[in-house]
């Protein structure tokens, strides 16, 4: 590897998040995890994904939803309701955060690695 102080994750189901939103496009997908990790070690505490009891505060607002329903494409609907906000409460940075655990959820799922 060209990335020596790369400890990237190689297991099967985190590598395969990648391919499929690439459409098993090796170079593309690459791109994707170089673009993830760079990222992730510019704003650390952006892409730390909290657990979910420490974000209740951002949490209880319920400005954040992911659907049940899929669109007629199949892709996941992620809503963010901003006037639900209370910015004396939150910050940004965890709004940002509680997205990424969102997020990082639902990428899980085959249907939206492949779909969106």
């Amino acid at each position: 590897t060209d990335e020596p102080d790369l400890h990237a994750c190689t297991d099967d189901a985190f590598l395969l998040r990648f391919l499929r939103a690439r459409k098993f496009n090796t170079t593309k997908a690459f791109a994707l995890i170089q673009r993830y990790y760079l990222m992730k070690l510019e704003c650390p505490d952006l892409f730390r994904t909290p657990r979910p009891s420490e974000k209740t505060h951002v949490l209880d607002m319920q400005a954040q939803c992911v659907l049940d329903d899929r669109d007629h494409n199949g892709s996941r609907v992620y809503i963010f309701r901003v006037e639900k906000c209370d910015t004396s409460r939150i910050t940004v940075e965890d709004v940002f955060s509680t997205n990424v655990l969102a997020l990082e959820y639902v990428v899980r799922e085959p249907e939206t690695q492949v779909a969106g």
